[in-house]
């Protein structure tokens, strides 16, 4: 009897571990997901400078990136469909790298996004405090909408909406 006794603990503690385990995991993973509130609310002014050059077109889309970010890699089908739709309304389309500038021109360029100018976040006037982060600003840096974490069906519709 002792030894099911004894089987029947280890069994229990194995199962309190595991459970123990996953939770901590589930937290752990629950930090890193980006939050949906966007950076920027609608109407708020972002500094223009030199390297936005935000008065170049009636209206920017500014793609916020990094190539080590999984939420972004994860949105590319998302980014192509918004960059090909800017583009075909003379939006202009900005991305600013949170990586240096070069390394991220050429990991958009290898997923097929195309993009007007590539800036390093640190070199633009853009607070951002995740990736990937999308901006739609007019000609004055007034901003139309923005968007923080990875772009699904539903927040590529809000933001497809916002180009028009």
């Amino acid at each position: 009897m002792s030894k099911a006794l004894e089987k029947v603990v280890n069994i229990a503690v194995l199962v309190a571990c595991a459970a123990i385990i996953y939770q901590v995991g589930m937290s752990a993973y629950r930090s890193r997901v980006p939050s949906k509130v966007p950076p920027y609310t609608s109407g708020t002014l972002i500094r223009d400078n030199q390297e936005l050059n935000l008065a170049a077109a009636h209206r920017t889309l500014i793609l916020v990136t990094s190539s080590h970010c999984h939420f972004c890699q994860a949105s590319i089908p998302s980014f192509k469909r918004l960059t090909e739709k800017a583009h075909s309304v003379g939006i202009r389309v900005i991305a600013a790298a949170a990586e240096e500038a070069k390394a991220n021109e050429d990991y958009l360029r290898q997923n097929g996004l195309h993009i007007d100018h590539v800036v390093a976040l640190l070199q633009s006037s853009l607070v951002i405090h995740g990736t990937p982060t999308l901006i739609v600003v007019d000609d004055r840096g007034r901003v139309i909408d923005s968007w923080q974490g990875m772009v699904d069906a539903s927040s590529e519709a809000k933001i497809a909406s916002d180009l028009n």
